[in-house]
Formats: C-alpha cells, structure tokens, sequence
C-alpha cells in the first residue's frame, strides 16, 4: 500500500503548459469583456454588440470545413503555430491601434473580431486532431 507522503510529481513542461492554457483562457475572457465594453462605449447599442458576435460566429461556421481540411492536410504543429502567431500579432495591432492611435472604429472592431474568429477557428482543429 502507497503512504499518502508520496507525492507525484508533476513536470515542469507539463505545468508550463497547465499555466499557459490558464493564461491564454484568461486573456480570451479579458479580450471579449473589454472589446463588449468597446462596443457598447462607441454605440450605446445593445443590437451592435449582437451584431458583434455574429462577426465573430459567421466566418467560423463558413469557414471551419477549410481550417478542417488544412489541419488535415498540412502538420497540425504548424498550423497550430502559425494561429498562435497570428493571434498574437493581431492582439498586439489592436493593442498598440487603441493605446497610440484612439479607438479603433466600430467596423474595425467587427472586423478584427471576424479574423481572430477565423484564426481561432484553425488553431481549434489543429489543436483537437
């Protein structure tokens, strides 16, 4: 019988990656909060943030056979990577336009929330095949 003093240990790269799925869901949430607010700030309209999630729905559900059919096609490793790239440079475009260049306009936003959708939508099936 085990004593209950014995630990399992866990590696490091395995607790790297824990972290970073907690990191990443924890921006994602932070993104669609304050990109709402965003919304709502510019228009005072809850119809626009509606239209904001079609933006975000419609280019996964036209576009997720194509990303499935490129997973399968290419090396999900390399796909998977460049969505992670992508993401992250478009977050950092949207970060820097806010920070130095004002408010993106309203079809900015819609259409920034449309390609991260996309890109999402590629890094999903890479990641669940």
């Amino acid at each position: 019988m085990t004593d209950l003093t014995d630990t399992v240990r866990v590696p490091f790269a395995v607790k790297a990656v824990i972290f970073t799925f907690f990191l990443s869901a924890f921006a994602t949430v932070g993104q669609i909060t304050i990109i709402g607010k965003q919304v709502y700030d510019l228009t005072g309209s809850e119809l626009h943030l509606g239209l904001l999630g079609l933006a975000e729905f419609l280019p996964v559900a036209v576009l997720a056979p194509f990303a499935g059919a490129a997973a399968d096609r290419f090396d999900r490793r390399m796909v998977f990577g460049v969505a992670i790239a992508a993401i992250s440079s478009g977050v950092m475009v949207s970060a820097f336009t806010v920070l130095f260049g004002g408010l993106l306009g309203l079809f900015g936003v819609r259409l920034f929330k449309a390609i991260k959708s996309l890109i999402n939508g590629a890094e999903r099936d890479a990641q669940d095949r």
